[in-house]
């Protein structure tokens, strides 16, 4: 998250904006750099929350993802805990 901040004010020192087509997000003004800072911090949140889940998953999972059985028979891994 703040490696993507720090990049983004590196361009604007040197005169580049960024711009999400996507997400219609633009740092041109106050209100896209506080959007795009909003954004990142739930990104974080969402990253380090799945971290959180997997560590507490993992122990009563014997210390490793479980795979569901039938899903090894549709041709794709069902992995549990990861």
């Amino acid at each position: 998250m703040r490696r993507l901040l720090d990049l983004i004010d590196h361009q604007e020192f040197q005169g580049a904006h960024f711009r999400s087509l996507t997400e219609g997000i633009a740092t041109t003004g106050p209100m896209g750099k506080a959007m795009l800072t909003v954004k990142s911090a739930f990104a974080r949140l969402e990253r380090d929350q799945l971290a959180e889940r997997t560590k507490t998953g993992m122990p009563a999972m014997g210390g490793r993802p479980a795979v569901m059985p039938e899903a090894l028979g549709r041709g794709r891994c069902g992995v549990i805990g990861v």
